[in-house]
């Protein structure tokens, strides 16, 4: 899933802050449950059995990688790394906010 799209050339993604709202709905989600924060192919971040919860959190990442490889004009996304995290009954969903500068190289 996009959070930020690609600026375009000669411009670079800079997050600075990423909050997931977990809304827990009837299960925790099975499958795959690390959340990955991403740009091209470098992980910025990763939550792990963050979708598995039993109750409805606020997660808060302030500094996303202290050795990110940013890259430009790519798009910042969050995915699961493999598999479907939606299987099994659950009806749990997430909110996703993002604080970030686009950097103008």
């Amino acid at each position: 899933i996009t959070l930020v799209a690609a600026p375009g050339a000669g411009k670079v993604i800079v997050p600075i802050s990423v909050v997931i709202r977990y809304n827990y709905g009837t299960a925790g989600m099975t499958g795959n449950r690390t959340l990955d924060i991403m740009q091209d192919a470098a992980s910025l971040y990763q939550w792990s059995n963050v979708l598995d919860d039993t109750v409805s959190s606020i997660y808060l990442v302030s500094d996303v990688s202290n050795d990110a490889i940013l890259t430009e004009n790519k798009a910042l996304k969050i995915q699961v790394p493999s598999g479907n995290p939606t299987v099994g009954a659950s009806t749990s969903t997430l909110d996703v906010y993002t604080y970030y500068r686009t950097l103008i190289l």
